[in-house]
């Protein structure tokens, strides 16, 4: 089985919290400035994600085609996708191996993607090769220091609940050990830069989502579960409190280092999971970056 074959629930749930539908009108209407169909591909499209949000947005006649590596998420997108109103298809394939023609696509994009893949550019070259000529490659991808350094939980003090030192170090050693990185997204002008992308701008994600303990409604719930599924409030085992010391250990901490920092995730989680107190500031500062192909 695929490691994202499983991950439907996940994805649904988490996907809403890292941009906000009238920032990617904004986007599309007067950044990118799309006023004609378009021929769109998605690669790592999960379920379809991005297209259910983006494709409304576009030009009448504009088209879809998801891509992704897990069969069980592209049979989802399929049944999904059976009412949309916009020709679509999905393709069950890697990333860097689409089986599609040179220059056959207006836009190839793609959304928390390259933070997974251990070669990013290998990718970049794939979106080039079968986007046309002038063809725009877009982006959307974390960033892991910004989203830990703007998180907000009032009436706790910061340092009591995270160590924002020790969290760089983690992802940098994570980087180093997998190349996979969750700070790709400030990285992506440079990287598509050495790809020889041209006319290269970044924006970033204006989703901030806020839980407040005086409201309780459908849209605050939708938070709270969003966030649980992305880790929020999560309770370890003693089994699953000593493997995540040792993994830290693995990457070079002390038992020391890593015991003080697993301190205070328990804490912040403790405090997640009290919601009738809780009033947190979540922000996804996702970096959407974006640039023209020439060929």
């Amino acid at each position: 089985m695929n490691t994202w074959d499983d991950k439907f629930d996940y994805l649904k749930l988490t996907r809403s919290l890292y941009l906000n539908v009238d920032y990617l009108q904004f986007l599309v209407e007067k950044v990118w400035k799309i006023t004609k169909k378009v021929d769109v591909v998605d690669f790592g499209c999960g379920y379809g994600y991005l297209g259910l949000v983006l494709m409304p947005l576009l030009p009448e006649g504009s088209t879809y085609t998801g891509v992704d590596i897990s069969e069980e998420l592209i049979k989802r997108g399929r049944e999904i996708f059976k009412s949309v109103p916009f020709d679509h298809k999905f393709i069950l394939s890697s990333a860097n191996g689409v089986p599609e023609k040179d220059d056959t696509f207006d836009i190839a994009i793609c959304n928390s993607v390259l933070m997974h893949i251990p070669e990013p550019d290998a990718v970049l070259t794939e979106m080039k090769r079968i986007a046309k000529n002038d063809g725009m490659i877009i982006t959307c991808e974390s960033n892991w220091n910004a989203v830990n350094a703007l998180l907000y939980i009032d009436g706790i003090k910061k340092s009591k609940i995270t160590d924002l030192g020790f969290l760089q170090t983690l992802f940098e050693r994570v980087h180093e050990k997998t190349k996979t990185d969750g700070n790709i997204g400030m990285k992506m002008p440079v990287i598509m830069a050495r790809n020889n992308i041209k006319n290269i701008q970044a924006r970033i994600s204006d989703s901030v989502r806020i839980i407040l303990a005086d409201e309780k409604n459908e849209d605050q719930d939708s938070i709270y579960t969003s966030l649980q599924s992305d880790g929020f409030g999560e309770e370890l085992s003693d089994e699953q409190k000593s493997k995540k010391i040792n993994w830290f250990m693995e990457l070079g901490f002390s038992e020391e280092e890593a015991t003080k920092y697993l301190e205070k995730e328990i804490k912040l989680n403790e405090i997640f999971r009290n919601r009738d107190e809780l009033n947190l500031v979540y922000a996804a500062a996702m970096t959407f970056c974006f640039g023209y192909v020439s060929k």
